[in-house]
């Protein structure tokens, strides 16, 4: 379903990029005053999936750092040769998918997160 509402389309792509500011908090908030209207159902669906798309990228980052922390650790550093590159791949792609989401969302289009958009219908 596109949306031609020009006002619309920039609030769901400026949600989509808060991943960069205001992670989990710009979303949750947006989607709080949207969801109950039946006018700004598109835009309510797009809060919720870059809510749910940063919010599992900040329970899993969480996770995972605390292990690359453990393994570094045992590993007496060497864990870094492996870990840092990974997690650098991740990061750019987390950004790729964020940047995509949010040009989709300016051209009023739906988007679904990768692996976490059908999450939490």
């Amino acid at each position: 379903m596109a949306k031609s509402g020009s006002d619309e389309r920039l609030i769901a792509a400026i949600v989509h990029l808060s991943i960069f500011f205001l992670p989990i908090v710009l979303p949750l908030v947006v989607w709080v005053i949207e969801k109950d209207k039946t006018s700004k159902q598109w835009l309510a669906e797009q809060c919720k999936q870059a809510l749910v798309y940063q919010g599992v990228l900040t329970v899993a980052g969480t996770v995972l750092g605390i292990v690359a922390s453990i393994l570094i650790v045992a590993t007496f550093g060497f864990g870094a040769l492996i870990i840092l590159p990974i997690a650098g791949i991740a990061g750019l792609i987390v950004v790729i998918i964020a940047i995509l989401a949010a040009i989709k969302a300016f051209n009023g289009e739906d988007y679904k997160y990768p692996l976490v958009g059908g999450l939490f219908k």
